[in-house]
């Protein structure tokens, strides 16, 4: 069968299908999206007790790279975003 770019997907014995067009789905790796939004959660509330911005982007980076260790894939500036976004 040929694959499929839709995300909904029915389980069934030889693996995923989407439920419109039957053709296989084949889910991209989304890394650890429940790590990444705690991580997320714990930055801004680090980051919302500490007045110093050099010490906030410290934050920030840092737990940039621990989020992308999980799986994000997204840059520095959306990653201070989606903190900020918290």
């Amino acid at each position: 069968m040929d694959k499929c770019l839709c995300l909904v997907p029915v389980p069934d014995e030889a693996g995923e299908y989407c439920v419109e067009c039957h053709k296989d789905i084949e889910l991209p790796d989304l890394g650890d999206i429940v790590g990444i939004c705690n991580l997320c959660d714990e930055t801004a509330a680090d980051c919302s007790k500490t007045p110093s911005d050099l010490k906030r982007f410290h934050k920030l980076f840092r737990s940039h790279k621990k989020a992308k260790a999980l799986g994000y894939r997204g840059d520095l500036l959306r990653w201070i975003e989606f903190v900020q976004e918290r």
